[in-house]
Order: structure tokens, then C-alpha cells, then sequence
């Protein structure tokens, strides 16, 4: 079993790999940067070996401009619906 990232998942700083988690916080949603241990990377996915954990929100979008500790907003997309009666999948 591996835990599959997509590489724009990572943001680098001082030459090491990091991502960056969204973690609730009491009454907020914030962005906790952790360092990264990668394994196998294959052309648009890297195998995470440590920094986050398997069911954790990873960020993969605007994760560049984030600081740790920043408060965030989670945009999800929404649900597809069934084209045959209307219901949410």
C-alpha cells in the first residue's frame, strides 16, 4: 500500500519538500505545513512516506502562496447528480 500525492500537492522551502494540511482548529480551519518524506515519484504523482496521513485534507491548490498557521477556507466541489432522477452521488 502506498499514499499517492499529486506533485503539485508540495511546496518547497530551503530545498526540502513540505504540503500543507488543513487541520480544524476550534472555531476556525487552518493550514499546517509539514515537512515531507517522499518515496517513488512517477510523472504527476509522488508516494507520501510521512507529513500527512491517509483520510487528512491535503491542500493542491493555492497551497504556494500559504503561510503555516493561516486561516483558510474550504472550497469542495460539489457533488455530481445521478442524470437519470436528479439525486446527488
Amino acid at each position: 500500500d502506498a499514499t499517492l500525492l499529486p506533485k503539485r500537492a508540495l511546496v518547497y522551502a530551503e530545498g526540502r519538500p513540505y504540503v500543507f494540511v488543513a487541520v480544524d482548529k476550534e472555531d476556525a480551519v487552518i493550514a499546517e505545513r509539514r515537512a515531507a518524506e517522499l518515496g517513488f515519484t512517477e510523472s504527476d504523482t509522488v508516494e507520501l512516506l510521512s507529513g500527512a496521513d491517509v483520510g487528512e485534507r491535503v491542500i493542491v491548490v493555492g497551497q504556494a502562496t500559504l503561510r503555516d498557521a493561516a486561516p483558510i477556507r474550504i472550497h469542495a466541489p460539489r457533488p455530481a447528480k445521478n442524470a437519470e432522477d436528479g439525486t446527488q452521488l
